[in-house]
Parts: C-alpha cells; structure tokens; sequence
C-alpha cells in the first residue's frame, strides 16, 4: 500500500465524513435544535485534533524537505482559529450550567 492509497483513504474522510459532519452541524445550530450543540462540539474537537496533526504534518514534511516553516503557518492559523472557537463554544456550555444553577438556589430561597 503506497502513499497514494493513503492520500485516498485521508480525502475519502475528509468528503466523506468530515465536510458533511461539519454542514450538518452549522445546519442544525442555525435552526437552533439540540443535536446541533451535540454534532457541532464534535466537529469543534475535530477540528482542534486534526488542526494540530495537520500543524505538525506539515512542520515535519518542511523541516525534512529543508523548506522554509513558514509554509505550515495557514494550518496553524486555522487550528488556533478552531482552538479559540472550540474554547468559547465549551465556556458558553458551562457558563449556561452555572447561571441555571444559580437561577435554581435563587427560585427555592424565594420560594423559602
């Protein structure tokens, strides 16, 4: 198996799951259902992970070629990019916990 079966395999991914996960996920935040938060901190992790292999693939493909590293920097700004918005993304999720949380220990001491 050569690395152009690999190239296969890595495209076939990225169409076949990847690009439908990540529309299907936009599609269901902006009609604001509950699957989208699920499919949309999926893609997000997604993006974090793959950003940072892709990151190194390409640092480590320019350092053995003896190319310049400045050709990996697209892929980092885009996997600083995700990193942010998946950061964000999970902090709003826990900052909605918390004020819930606090809406319920207020309603009972009214309540009380």
């Amino acid at each position: 198996m050569g690395e152009d079966a690999v190239g296969h395999v890595v495209h076939a991914l990225d169409l076949g799951l990847q690009v439908p996960l990540g529309i299907a996920a936009g599609v269901l935040l902006l009609l604001r259902r509950a699957a989208g938060l699920f499919v949309g901190a999926i893609v997000l992790v997604n993006v974090v992970c793959m950003g940072a292999a892709l990151t190194a693939m390409v640092l480590w493909g320019a350092d053995d070629a003896g190319t310049s590293a400045w050709i990996a920097a697209p892929f980092a700004v885009f996997w600083i990019l995700g990193t942010l918005r998946a950061v964000a993304f999970f902090r709003s999720g826990l900052d909605v916990a918390g004020n819930q949380k606090q809406r319920s220990r207020l309603s009972r001491s009214r309540s009380a």
